[in-house]
């Protein structure tokens, strides 16, 4: 496997190269050694082959004893866990009875802050079962129906066949425009009288940055001074938006330290100027799945604002990877090299410890991680969404909720002491 792999690497390569990147006699007979190998499986195997699977299969395996971090992605990759957030098809699933159920269409604004949703708009309701997509049942090998979600679009549209809770069919059929906030939900006031604040951050990637700005500048209008940055089960990302985020908090200095192994070349990140007031009290949450760039923004913060960390020892990713893109939404990333916060203390499968430890059962942590990376339902959604999941045996509350949620509450008690210290 690993061989075929890194032949159709080099195929895969051939044909994304430029005209100056040509390729040795070598590559060409192992390039040729791989296109062998595919004609003669697909034309003389026993049953009838994908000849993209078989691509997709090779390269995944070229990645097999490499670590953990370095791995192909092919395009629109789905697996067989459909619950959660599908932001292409601007829907939040829930499996019941190893089915896709829709638990709510995700919220979207429009430029008047009113809210919206294309599937709503279409009819899509809490509680209904997606029996296929694009004609593509869930039994389909290719996983079809999961890519056909995973790619909707405003071009390519999304037709759904729907069973609702009272057994009726239907099919709908909308243009799904990808929701405002990907990355960064649930803004939030958790006490108004002492103006403090939550916001989850699920990841640093694409919009975040810009997604995270726009949401420091709501605060005041919400009434909020202090707040909780939540990083729970945040896998980390880009590094650039980690940077842009980073910048909010910090006036100058050092930001992270990446150095690139094959080389030894090192790069430093700066900070330039705060657009948070440096009176403004913060609090960062953590689990044992905050990893990479949610880390470092953790590491940073502590050692250059003294931002207390709440919760469990983090996940130890202090490495970072580059990325590689195809023309067909395919990529691939390898781990390059190592970074480090500003003390050059390096958390790399050591993790950051908090200084407020609070101990979670690890099934309720997952129950929690879940409740907050799933996007934010129209509100009047919301209480009809969480009555189906109980109605199903998930007593699951969708968002923060410091009642039901320990590490929540603990630092929401210390972001008041903080305050009190004035």
């Amino acid at each position: 496997m690993l061989v075929h792999a890194g032949l159709l690497a080099l195929a895969c390569l051939t044909s994304c190269a430029g005209p100056s990147q040509s390729l040795s006699p070598e590559e060409r007979a192992e390039i040729g050694k791989y296109l062998a190998v595919r004609r003669a499986l697909l034309a003389e195997y026993e049953e009838p082959l994908d000849g993209q699977l078989l691509a997709d299969k090779a390269l995944i395996g070229m990645f097999e004893g490499l670590d953990a971090h370095s791995e192909y992605f092919p395009a629109y990759a789905v697996g067989n866990d459909l619950d959660g957030t599908w932001q292409s098809a601007g829907l939040e699933l829930v499996v019941v009875n190893d089915a896709p159920h829709v638990l709510y269409p995700i919220r979207s604004e429009t430029a008047d802050g009113q809210e919206r949703s294309d599937a709503m708009d279409a009819g899509v309701q809490v509680g209904d079962r997606i029996i296929a997509v694009n004609g593509y049942t869930f039994a389909d090998p290719a996983h079809m129906a999961a890519r056909s979600l995973a790619s909707a679009s405003l071009e390519r549209g999304l037709r759904l066949d729907l069973r609702s809770p009272d057994d009726m069919e239907r099919q709908i059929g909308f243009k799904p425009e990808r929701p405002k906030n990907q990355h960064v939900r649930w803004v939030r006031v958790l006490d108004r009288s002492k103006r403090l604040g939550y916001i989850y951050l699920a990841a640093f990637n694409e919009t975040a940055a810009t997604e995270f700005r726009a949401a420091l500048k709501s605060l005041p209008q919400l009434g909020i001074e202090h707040f909780i940055l939540d990083l729970r089960g945040n896998p980390g990302g880009d590094l650039q938006a980690f940077g842009v985020i980073a910048d909010c908090f910090l006036q100058g200095g050092l930001l992270v330290s990446q150095e690139f192994a094959r080389t030894g070349q090192q790069i430093e990140s700066r900070a330039n100027l705060s657009s948070i007031s440096q009176s403004t009290k913060l609090v960062l949450l953590v689990d044992a799945e905050t990893a990479s760039a949610a880390e470092l923004l953790a590491a940073t913060l502590r050692e250059r604002r003294g931002v207390p960390i709440v919760g469990q020892k983090t996940y130890g990713k202090g490495v970072f990877q580059v990325v590689r893109t195809f023309a067909d939404g395919s990529s691939f990333r390898i781990t390059a090299g190592s970074m480090t916060p500003p003390s050059g203390l390096s958390f790399n499968k050591r993790g950051i410890a908090p200084d407020r430890q609070v101990y979670v059962d690890e099934s309720l942590a997952a129950l929690l991680r879940r409740s907050l990376r799933r996007s934010e339902p129209p509100q009047h959604l919301q209480h009809a969404a969480e009555q189906f999941l109980l109605r199903h045996g998930r007593d699951e509350r969708i968002g923060p909720d410091p009642e039901r949620d320990e590490t929540l509450r603990v630092g929401l008690d210390l972001l008041r002491d903080l305050c009190a210290e004035e």
